[in-house]
């Protein structure tokens, strides 16, 4: 049997710019992206510290 892959969100943080993984939104099918609702997902930011929110059309899905 093969294991599920698990699907993380990556963001681009709002103050710095740069990408890093959303640690609050972690799913594993692709059927949850389209019963799911991501929206205003505050986040601290790994790279500089500030918290930001982020929405669905924030997000990048990638398969883990």
């Amino acid at each position: 049997m093969l294991a599920a892959a698990i699907m993380v969100v990556m963001v681009s943080c709002k103050n710095c710019g740069k990408e890093f993984r959303l640690t609050a939104v972690r799913i594993d099918s692709g059927e949850s992206l389209k019963t799911g609702t991501f929206s205003n997902v505050n986040e601290v930011c790994p790279h500089c510290g500030q918290m930001n929110t982020y929405n669905e059309k924030s997000m990048i899905w990638r398969e883990e």
